[in-house]
């Protein structure tokens, strides 16, 4: 198993944590997502674009996490800002 699936977690975000939103990497503003997340402690949270954290319902985020990602090729990891 990656090692990066056994650092996985589930969080819950409620709209409060601001993502900077950037098209053709210039920075238009920022997203304010909602939902529950997979985040890697000292990476951040698991994101298929550069916008915004992958959110989906807990109970999807818990089948994900008991299986984990095949690869990490097509995943960024964000935060968010201050």
């Amino acid at each position: 198993m990656n090692s990066l699936n056994e650092r996985l977690t589930i969080k819950k975000l409620n709209g409060t944590d601001k993502f900077e939103y950037k098209i053709g990497g210039k920075n238009i503003g920022y997203t304010k997502p909602k939902g529950f997340a997979l985040y890697i402690e000292g990476l951040g949270y698991v994101a298929f674009d550069i916008n915004n954290p992958y959110t989906l319902r807990k109970k999807a985020m818990e089948e994900i996490l008991k299986m984990g990602f095949m690869n990490y090729d097509n995943i960024v990891f964000i935060n968010p800002i201050s």
